[in-house]
């Protein structure tokens, strides 16, 4: 992955864009990465890739008679954030 400082973002938006486009792009502030832009496909890849996810838990949950509840929703995200 590619990382560019937020003055890099600002002042050579065309070219983050044109890299942003084949692979995301750390932006880092102040010696910080807090921000990664990622290209519509890429978003769209991932967001199926979570909605997968997210069908496969509650297939097994009700498969084992379970359903998935907003608490155990809220310990499978910060099981994974931890």
């Amino acid at each position: 992955m590619k990382t560019v400082t937020a003055s890099e973002m600002k002042n050579k938006l065309a070219s983050v864009f044109e890299k942003a486009s084949s692979c995301p792009v750390h932006i880092s502030r102040r010696g910080t990465e807090g921000y990664v832009l990622l290209s519509a496909n890429e978003y769209e890849r991932l967001d199926a890739l979570e909605d997968m996810y997210w069908s496969s838990v509650a297939k097994k949950a009700r498969q084992n008679g379970e359903y998935l509840s907003t608490k155990k929703s809220i310990q499978e995200i910060e099981k994974r954030l931890t």
